[in-house]
């Protein structure tokens, strides 16, 4: 069975990519199970470690060990009555009380918050019962700091990774509203992937979108780190696809072992039409420059200035 998981940063265009290679019919898709704002039991799994958990070698905690096992597998969401009562909890809880179960928050309402996810939540099952050999297709954008620690756990896992020019993928956080992550406040991620590599965090008086920008090369630049160190994973740009989409996605299910069909290639031609927000078809190629008509000469200023702090990036944001 093969097993591919596609990596990048949010708004890198990873769920295009995943969608198209979880198109044809022996194929399942498993879309991103550690989106905790998304998945009762990524939440519960991820408690502790947060958001974008900072995990190496040996360091998978069991419940996040459950979520891959499922996910890997193929596994789906469950239909209990349990599991349907903590994606009713996720949705209605306030995102603070969510992000205070991520924290392990001790005050009393956060903890009951913990406890009532810990009894509810339930990992995806199910996998592969009517086709054994199907590949799977699984999508993360919370893995940046953990890939390594997972694929040595599976190590038969294909990884792909999606970049994008970040000013493309910021302008797009800017469209649907999104705030920096303060990623650099992270003690963990300060003392594993910023002060190692000598990387300058954003000052006190950095404005917003700057350190939007460069909480986004930050996670961009982790997955570019491991890939070095496994040069088995496949890297592509968003912008490259674009350029021809059909010959770059061929060319990918054949290095990935995925077949590629008739109906794989018509997905893509179907998707190469307009589209906004959360949805994935796009004009591929008015894609490459989009940020040219998305963001103002202060802002394409402010968001090079953010990826000049990253040596991965040069040039990635055009001169």
């Amino acid at each position: 069975m093969v097993q591919v998981l596609v990596a990048g940063a949010p708004r890198s265009g990873t769920t295009w990519v995943e969608r198209i290679l979880a198109s044809g019919p022996t194929t399942k898709q498993v879309h991103e199970p550690d989106n905790d704002l998304k998945d009762a039991f990524a939440l519960r799994a991820k408690a502790g470690i947060g958001r974008f958990p900072v995990l190496f070698s040996g360091e998978l905690p069991e419940p996040y060990t459950r979520l891959w096992d499922a996910a890997l597998a193929g596994g789906q969401p469950m239909n209990t009555p349990a599991a349907r009562a903590g994606q009713v909890l996720l949705r209605t809880a306030r995102r603070s009380n969510l992000d205070g179960v991520l924290d392990q928050k001790t005050d009393p309402l956060n903890k009951a918050y913990g406890w009532a996810f810990k009894q509810v939540a339930r990992p995806r099952r199910g996998g592969l019962n009517k086709n054994a050999d199907a590949a799977v297709i699984a999508k993360t954008v919370h893995a940046s700091f953990a890939l390594e620690a997972i694929t040595e756990r599976w190590p038969d896992t294909n990884v792909l990774i999606v970049r994008r020019n970040p000013l493309n993928a910021v302008g797009s956080w800017l469209e649907l509203g999104w705030g920096a992550l303060n990623l650099a406040d992270e003690p963990l991620i300060r003392g594993h992937w910023i002060e190692p590599y000598g990387l300058r965090a954003p000052g006190k008086d950095a404005s917003d979108l700057y350190r939007m920008a460069w909480d986004y090369c930050l996670l961009d630049d982790a997955l570019v780190r491991a890939a070095e160190r496994n040069p088995d994973w496949l890297v592509i740009s968003h912008e490259t696809i674009c350029l021809d989409p059909v010959e770059e996605f061929r060319e990918m299910f054949e290095r990935l072992e995925v077949e590629f069909t008739d109906e794989i290639e018509q997905s893509i031609r179907d998707a190469n039409t307009a589209g906004d927000g959360y949805q994935t078809n796009r004009v591929a190629a008015d894609q490459i420059h989009r940020w040219k008509k998305r963001l103002s000469e202060k802002q394409i200023a402010e968001i090079r200035a953010a990826a000049s702090c990253f040596e991965s990036l040069d040039g990635v944001s055009g001169p």
